[in-house]
């Protein structure tokens, strides 16, 4: 009941695209679907939580149990993110060198407190498309799990994303 599928790289800078499903033989009809610059989203622990999946600066998960310290760095992972410099490759991985840097202006909040991007790139070893941001945590942020705000290319991600700080 649900169907995933990576963009090509190649439609970038069109303004629409075609569509269609195959499947067993059969074949949707085609539908004309816009292209934007960015059209962002953080990935979750899993699909019944806001929790993000989130890494910690010592790389373990962040969650409830196990929360990013204030001042700290924790890595986002999501899609959606716009170009990169170097381009991606449509069905590849990102490679560990050279790190390809998202293009696109990026704004990030953590409790409505502005968040320092240390890094916004690919994220080596996965699905080009993917991408990685690295994101210091606001030295006065309160502790809880607190929503995180995101803008790319000034495309918001979905509003039910946390991050749980100590």
């Amino acid at each position: 009941q649900q169907i995933n599928a990576i963009v090509p790289w190649e439609i970038a800078g069109q303004s629409s695209t075609q569509v269609h499903v195959e499947f067993g033989g059969a074949s949707t009809n085609t539908a004309t679907m816009p292209v934007v610059p960015s059209a962002p989203s953080i990935f979750h622990a899993n699909y019944v939580t806001t929790q993000g999946a989130i890494q910690n600066s010592d790389g373990t998960l962040n969650s409830s149990a196990n929360p990013a310290a204030r001042g700290s760095v924790v890595a986002l992972y999501g899609t959606g993110g716009g170009l990169m410099s170097p381009n991606g490759v449509t069905g590849q991985l990102w490679p560990f060198a050279p790190l390809a840097q998202m293009t696109l202006p990026i704004v990030a909040y953590v409790g409505f407190l502005p968040a320092q991007v240390i890094y916004a790139g690919a994220a080596p070893g996965m699905v080009s498309g993917y991408f990685q941001i690295n994101l210091q945590m606001p030295p006065n942020a309160p502790s809880g799990n607190l929503y995180i705000g995101l803008t790319i290319g000034g495309a918001p991600i979905p509003p039910q994303t946390t991050v749980a700080v100590k």
